[in-house]
């Protein structure tokens, strides 16, 4: 069948209008996003249309479509160890024009969007609260369990997602709260492991969404390890509970200053190890001092400060539950890899347990 018959593809750019068939098998229903390897589809089975799957097309670019197979290779990994919290990988394949297609299940929608569709009905109802316009605690507390439970299983195994963030975490059904995690193009494996796939994140366009970005990374304290995971992890939960990111910096410089207003200063061996340091700090005799003008000085906040600060500024709430998941949130938003908690630990407190 041509492209004219039921679609229009644009071979150049591998965009695909809704109609086109891909090889012979799956017909475009819509676009569904749009990443740095490639573009995501909705597409049905053509023999029987009640079978739907995304489709991942990757740019024509040698780079990227060997970064996805890389991909895929993680993929095939993660899966196989029995993992039940990320997209399932269905097949792979390249088209005639050699254009690189990865199959995935169809997922209902992500957790950026979910978001929004509950701001939107706070708002629609006259339910006003500008620190608590997303998803109820009780709903953030079963996504986290799932969320953790999954990096927990990636961390045993020496894999880094790399990109955590709303929009890579999809609601199976979005009248419930099963999520799943997707897009592990920027996934590397733990220095650690033994893994005969991609070893580091040296070769990959980035680490971490600015958003979510651990201070390690922003640092480049390499090498990175699972722990820049839960970085992502906390800040991904307060934005599902509030409604907004924690951290909105326009750029690395001022994403460090939002991070030192609730954290405090990043701790001095961190620093002194950073070839970035003076991009964010100057030097001051034997301290380190923000760059930001008007920045008050503070010492590496403690877990109760970090926990205290959240209260207030975040949460607005000194309620038994919002005390739990900001002293939960305090131990995921420590500078220094080494203290903040992994995700077993994580899935041990009283704020998740008592949940239960």
């Amino acid at each position: 069948m041509s492209d004219g018959d039921t679609g229009h593809a644009d071979k150049k750019r591998n965009e695909y209008a809704p109609g086109h068939v891909i090889v012979d098998k799956y017909r475009v229903v819509c676009k569904k996003g749009r990443g740095v390897y490639g573009t995501v589809y909705s597409v049905q089975d053509v023999n029987d249309e009640s079978k739907t799957y995304a489709i991942k097309v990757i740019h024509r670019d040698a780079f990227l479509q060997q970064r996805a197979k890389q991909e895929v290779e993680i993929h095939k990994f993660v899966q196989g160890t029995g993992v039940e919290g990320i997209v399932r990988f269905i097949d792979d394949f390249t088209d005639e024009h050699g254009v690189y297609h990865v199959l995935l299940e169809s997922l209902d929608v992500d957790l950026l969007h979910a978001t929004q569709v509950c701001m939107r009905k706070r708002i629609n109802r006259e339910i006003i609260n500008d620190h608590l316009m997303g998803v109820s605690l009780n709903v953030t507390r079963q996504i986290a369990k799932q969320l953790l439970t999954t990096m927990d299983h990636f961390a045993t195994h020496g894999i880094v997602h790399g990109d955590l963030k709303p929009e890579n975490i999809m609601l199976v059904n979005r009248k419930k709260t099963d999520i799943k995690v997707i897009d592990l193009g920027l996934s590397f494996c733990d220095t650690k492991s033994s893994h005969s796939f991609r070893t580091t994140n040296a070769d990959l366009l980035y680490t971490q969404s600015r958003f979510y970005r651990a201070p390690e990374v922003l640092l480049e304290l390499h090498p990175y390890t699972t722990q820049i995971d839960m970085w992502s992890i906390a800040c991904i939960l307060v934005e599902i509970h509030t409604g907004s990111p924690l951290f909105v910096g326009e750029s690395e410089f001022y994403q460090f200053q939002q991070i030192i207003q609730l954290c405090g200063m990043p701790p001095t061996n961190m620093l002194e190890n950073s070839s970035k340091k003076l991009k964010f700090f100057n030097k001051s005799k034997d301290a380190y001092v923000s760059k930001q003008p008007n920045t008050d000085i503070v010492e590496c906040k403690t877990v109760e400060q970090v926990q205290n600060a959240l209260m207030r500024v975040v949460f607005s709430s000194n309620s038994r539950e919002h005390t739990q998941f900001s002293n939960l949130l305090a131990h995921l938003l420590r500078y220094d890899p080494r203290e903040r908690w992994t995700a077993k630990q994580a899935l041990e407190h009283v704020f998740l347990v008592d949940g239960c």
